[in-house]
């Protein structure tokens, strides 16, 4: 298979140096020549790395996920260059939340709307102070333009 100087192949390319995770383009790649597609995972760069341990180590879960569908089930538990495989990472599924999102949310809500709120009744305007009229005029709102007039 083609590789560059670093031994780096199509795939490789396709997870580093930009992670788009472009599981589409893998999934039509692998539908067109499966065998090969195959070959291209488990080829290593000069590193020691396959295009699945670099999916993993930069966190394209999508990416790896597929990598992992398409290699089947032995990748589930390929180790990474670091000796760390993916089962061997902490499950946190389980673990809850000690805080009341949404408990603490709506009381903020509450009380920023107690803070904010504007009287009920809105304050009836006055004409300007210059205009001369604002002691002894009213401001009325025209039923049409709701435009304020002395």
């Amino acid at each position: 298979m083609l590789t560059d100087r670093k031994g780096r192949n199509i795939l490789h390319y396709m997870v580093e140096p930009i992670q788009w995770e472009n599981v589409e383009l893998l999934q039509q790649l692998h539908k067109e020549a499966p065998a090969k597609i195959k070959q291209l995972l488990q080829q290593k760069n000069k590193e020691g790395n396959t295009a699945l341990d670099i999916a993993i180590k930069t966190k394209q879960r999508n990416m790896a996920a597929a990598m992992r569908t398409i290699l089947g089930t032995p990748a589930k538990k390929a180790k990474i260059a670091n000796e760390e495989s993916v089962s061997d990472l902490p499950d946190v599924s389980d673990l809850a939340c000690k805080y009341k999102v949404d408990e603490d949310s709506e009381m903020y809500i509450q009380l920023w709307r107690v803070e904010n709120e504007m009287d009920s009744e809105p304050e009836t305007p006055k004409p300007s102070s210059m205009s001369g009229y604002s002691e002894t005029a009213d401001l009325v709102r025209c039923p049409v333009t709701q435009q304020l007039m002395a």
